[in-house]
């Protein structure tokens, strides 16, 4: 599904309009479901506290592609490469449920990555019916290569914040993303990506 949109609306009570969100594909999954649980929590935050989430989010996201996108990949796509690096490979339930991308969605960005001759899919050795995906020798050079600059790229955003700020701020987020995952994990009926073709 990768290249096409994302869309996602809600009338929170004590808003009365309709608020829409749309997203290219090339944002990451884990942080559109964030923004989707944050748009979900209306009721409970004030409109102001929200967007400034919200466009924290969105600013956060583009900062981050800006690196990836100059090794001609997307971020769900990297996000992939990352996962993948320093491991044997992993089946694409594993995958998916580590880089919470779903299934759908994970087949195009895997075919993609193939393509780019930067992972491949094997046969399990365990189980023939089962693949596992591996990154290939030039995707682990690429990992090997990038994923040191990137971590620099992003930690280049917390540098003049202190180590209690940085432990709020991952406190925050961590309480944030289990809320989310206990959400999900308990309304799976709720939980289907909706594409605008």
């Amino acid at each position: 599904m990768e290249g096409k949109a994302f869309r996602f609306a809600a009338t929170p009570p004590h808003y009365g309009k309709k608020l829409e969100v749309v997203f290219d594909w090339g944002y990451h999954p884990v942080l559109i479901r964030t923004y989707i649980a944050v748009l979900c929590l209306l009721p409970l935050l004030s409109q102001r506290c929200c967007a400034s989430y919200c466009e924290r989010i969105k600013l956060f996201l583009s900062y981050a592609a800006s690196h990836v996108h100059k090794l001609d990949l997307t971020l769900p796509q990297y996000d992939v490469i990352i996962t993948l690096g320093n491991t044997s490979g992993m089946t694409p339930k594993k995958l998916g449920e580590q880089t919470l991308i779903t299934k759908g969605t994970l087949t195009g960005v895997v075919s993609r990555l193939e393509d780019k001759g930067l992972v491949q899919r094997l046969a399990s050795k365990k189980d023939g019916r089962s693949q596992i995906i591996r990154l290939t020798d030039a995707g682990k050079a690429l990992y090997e290569s990038s994923f040191p600059e990137h971590l620099q790229h992003i930690n280049r955003l917390f540098e003049t914040y202190s180590a209690e700020e940085v432990a709020a701020l991952e406190a925050g987020l961590v309480r944030l993303y289990e809320t989310v995952m206990t959400a999900r994990n308990g309304d799976n009926e709720n939980t289907d990506d909706t594409i605008d073709e």
